[in-house]
């Protein structure tokens, strides 16, 4: 098992704050919160999504515990700088479909400035460079 390090640490508050956040309310729908995975259902009829890229980046959003585990588990198991990629890659996606909700005409919950921001800190943890180890 690899040492505690910082990046460590970071990689999975920042994993698991997104992660959290995914299941959180995102939005209120009358009497009703939904968590994000409510909204590929919901999404064009609430103006959430209004351009082809943004529902299929909405579409496809069940994936993200998947890759947020995974990214945070190549990170800390210290796999290449292709695992630093793909966490980048992860966080930006997660942050991206964030901010889409976040700028609906829509109330938003507590569960969307939360996985936006365990997405910044798992995109911190992937560009932080750790010594080398002999």
């Amino acid at each position: 098992m690899p040492p505690l390090t910082f990046r460590s640490i970071l990689t999975a508050a920042g994993a698991g704050v997104a992660l959290l956040g995914t299941f959180l309310p995102w939005l209120r729908t009358g009497e009703r919160q939904r968590s994000s995975y409510d909204l590929s259902t919901i999404a064009r009829r609430l103006q959430v999504a209004t351009s082809a890229g943004e529902r299929a980046a909405i579409a496809v959003w069940p994936v993200v515990p998947f890759c947020l585990l995974s990214a945070a588990v190549l990170l800390i198991m210290r796999c290449t700088s292709g695992a630093r990629v793909f966490a980048v890659l992860v966080s930006g996606y997660v942050g991206a479909v964030s901010v889409i909700v976040w700028r609906a005409p829509i109330d938003t919950g507590v569960g969307v400035p939360l996985t936006a921001s365990g997405a910044v800190l798992l995109c911190l943890a992937a560009l932080v460079r750790e010594p080398a180890t002999s």
